[in-house]
This record gives structure tokens, C-alpha cells and sequence, in this order.
């Protein structure tokens, strides 16, 4: 039996939700908060259900908040055929002879992440790692100045806030919606030496 005062929004959850998980899955596999009229599910059976259940589950709520920061439908909420043909457009660059042009810049960004944290021997693979070597190795893709790196990655994680947060604050949706007709480059594409093409998801 589920504990009626757990609550997923609570702040001792977002400080560490790692110690919630094994209880979810043992006494509340399909959690519903109240607050938000939302279910949470915490095992990984269920979750590949939804995801792969196209016909008893729609991504369409997504869309309400993904699509107007996004200025047109997301890979995210599109399902079956549909998201199997852009997806196919998008991985087009990023195999065979198209992944091979990008090696070296992905090497090349990866070692320097990583060198200031070998004398200390760890590193947060998510924070530290994951995902400023996603923006870095994007705007190579993509031909853009990675000076502009810190700038971009500040505005994907308001957009990211924006379309998953629980609890929406005001300034992560002004952030989500102000940036992209804010920014300018610091070069243009074909002053920076990178190869043109489409941005990973």
C-alpha cells in the first residue's frame, strides 16, 4: 500500500529521488499526484508499454507545450510511421560515411571535457560531461562558434524546463520563449570550419 503523504512534487523527492525508486516500484507502480491529476509509473515494464503502445497511449499533451516554443511539431510526440521517416531523415547524418566526418570533432570535444577532470578522478557524467559534449558536438555539426556554447545549452534546458517541468516556474517560461529571438551568433557558419547538417535529438 502506497503512502497517502508521498507526493512525487515534494522537495525531499527532488533532492534525492533515487531512494524513492525501489518503493514506487514494490508499492506504488502506477503513482497518481493529485495536484496535477498526472500518474507516474516506476517500473520498466510499464514504462515500455506506453512507449510502444501507440494505440492505448498518445503523446499529444506534449504538444501543448512543445510545440509553441518549438514553432512546429517535435520528434518527441510524433509515433509510428511518422516518427520512423524523420527520425530515419535525422539518423541519415549521423551514420556511415556522414558519422565518420563528424569523429574527430566528437573525440576532439570529448577529450577536452574531460581533461580538467582526470587529476581529480571523477566527474558527473551527466553535468560535467553529457550534456555540454551534446551542445559542443552539435554546434560543430552545425558549423557554429562553440564560444556560443554555455549561451545555447542556458536556453535547451529553459526550453527542456519549459515543455517537462512538474511545476513550471514563470522565469523558466519567459526563458523558453525569449531566447531564440534574442541570440545572435558570434560567427556565422562558414567562418567557424564545421560541416553543415541536421542537430542530433
Amino acid at each position: 500500500m502506497a503512502d497517502p503523504r508521498f507526493s512525487i512534487l515534494s522537495a525531499d523527492f527532488a533532492v534525492d529521488p533515487y531512494r524513492y525508486f525501489a518503493g514506487l516500484r514494490e508499492r506504488s507502480r502506477v503513482h497518481h499526484e493529485p495536484a496535477i491529476d498526472s500518474y507516474f509509473l516506476s517500473r520498466h515494464q510499464d514504462v515500455k508499454r506506453v512507449l510502444t503502445d501507440h494505440e492505448g497511449f498518445t503523446t499529444r499533451p506534449l504538444q501543448v507545450r512543445a510545440e509553441p516554443v518549438m514553432r512546429g511539431p517535435v520528434l518527441a510526440r510524433m509515433t509510428g510511421a511518422e516518427h520512423t521517416a524523420k527520425r530515419g531523415i535525422v539518423v541519415r547524418g549521423f551514420t556511415g560515411s556522414a558519422l565518420e566526418a563528424q569523429v574527430r570533432a566528437v573525440r576532439a570535444n570529448a577529450a577536452e571535457l574531460v581533461a580538467p577532470f582526470l587529476p581529480r578522478g571523477r566527474l558527473d557524467l551527466v553535468n560535467d560531461f553529457g550534456k555540454p559534449f551534446a551542445v559542443r558536438v552539435t554546434l560543430d555539426v552545425l558549423g557554429l562558434d562553440k564560444r556560443d556554447h554555455r549561451q545555447v545549452r542556458a536556453w535547451l534546458g529553459g526550453v527542456g524546463e519549459f515543455v517537462t517541468s512538474l511545476d513550471l516556474t514563470p522565469k523558466a517560461a519567459a526563458t523558453a520563449w525569449t531566447a531564440p529571438s534574442s541570440w545572435r551568433p558570434t560567427s556565422s557558419p562558414s567562418s567557424s570550419g564545421g560541416a553543415a547538417g541536421p542537430a542530433p535529438t
